[in-house]
């Protein structure tokens, strides 16, 4: 990998990260950053993550699908993970395509 692409990657990390956490204050929460979410990007190609949403976008739009108070985005295994609350309630952790906010996995937390 040359110098440039790992200036981009890196680049890249940093935007996801404080995407984080921007999307927290901007949800009122606090996200769970244990560096997971930095080593997971920096391991994915940087021209797929210049089409990832950013985080706040994703908070966005789990709010307009009904989910409520994300407390935690994160990346993992290509995508993004979220904890929030649904409609009825319960706490959800869900999967995330990144480059539409689609909820297209989840499971109660």
């Amino acid at each position: 990998m040359n110098k440039r692409t790992l200036a981009i990657a890196a680049a890249v990390v940093v935007t996801l990260a404080a995407g984080t956490a921007i999307a927290a204050k901007a949800s009122g929460s606090e996200f769970c950053d244990r560096g997971k979410s930095r080593h997971a990007a920096a391991a994915i190609d940087p021209a797929v993550l210049s089409q990832w949403l950013p985080a706040t976008e994703v908070v966005t739009r789990l709010s307009a699908q009904g989910y409520e108070t994300v407390t935690k985005l994160e990346v993992r295994r290509g995508l993004y993970e979220a904890k929030a609350t649904n409609s009825d309630g319960q706490r959800m952790e869900l999967q995330v395509n990144p480059m539409t906010g689609d909820v297209i996995g989840f499971e109660k937390d």
